[in-house]
């Protein structure tokens, strides 16, 4: 998926393999290889949604996640790793049709599967920084009109997060709490190209 955000550009929903639901996969070391094909489809950003990028500071190690992972092997990881592969597929389908307040939505309950997962294995997936920031954001007790932020990591504890909103709300109160959460914006946009892609002289 990185490879394919880097080469396309723009935003994409990213299958790996032919149709293989990986949320129904046995939970093994070989439930998602590398060596299978991946899927790209182009989508375009919601325009009334603006993102934001920033760094948390530092990230959990993929390595030592995975290896928890399949080292344990429990039926609550299995169930938060299927949210997770539940959740991505709702918010390519939300961003497919337009739905900005879906995409919200799912993102949001993202970031709880992320936490989900972290506490099936044992560590803190949402960092210090990225869950304050997710408390300050967060709805009002009794407001019924749904999430206005997803606020989650790029992955499941990594060093990147976003703040996904509604483009017209109060951005600049946003940025300022990241920095006073010791956390650092990235310059990133949704409608950067990838690479040209040419065809070698014989």
């Amino acid at each position: 998926a990185d490879v394919a955000a880097s080469v396309y550009g723009g935003v994409l929903a990213y299958q790996l393999g032919p149709g293989r639901d990986h949320a129904q996969a046995p939970l093994t070391n070989t439930a998602v290889s590398t060596s299978q094909p991946g899927h790209v489809r182009a989508l375009a950003w919601p325009s009334d949604l603006a993102i934001r990028v920033f760094s948390v500071g530092h990230g959990v190690s993929t390595t030592a996640l995975l290896t928890d992972v399949f080292a344990q092997r429990t039926p609550a990881i299995a169930t938060a790793l299927q949210q997770l592969h539940l959740t991505g597929r709702d918010a390519c389908a939300a961003c497919a049709d337009g739905h900005s307040a879906d995409l919200i939505r799912a993102l949001e309950h993202g970031a709880h599967a992320i936490d989900r997962l972290g506490h099936a294995i044992g560590r803190d997936l949402l960092l210090p920084p990225l869950r304050a920031l997710r408390a300050e954001l967060a709805p009002a007790p009794g407001e019924t009109s749904g999430p206005r932020w997803a606020i989650k990591s790029t992955g499941a504890g990594g060093e990147l997060a976003i703040a996904v909103g509604w483009r017209d709300a109060d951005w600049a109160d946003v940025d300022a709490r990241i920095v006073r959460l010791g956390m650092t914006p990235v310059e990133a946009r949704t409608d950067v190209p990838g690479v040209d892609i040419v065809a070698a002289p014989l």
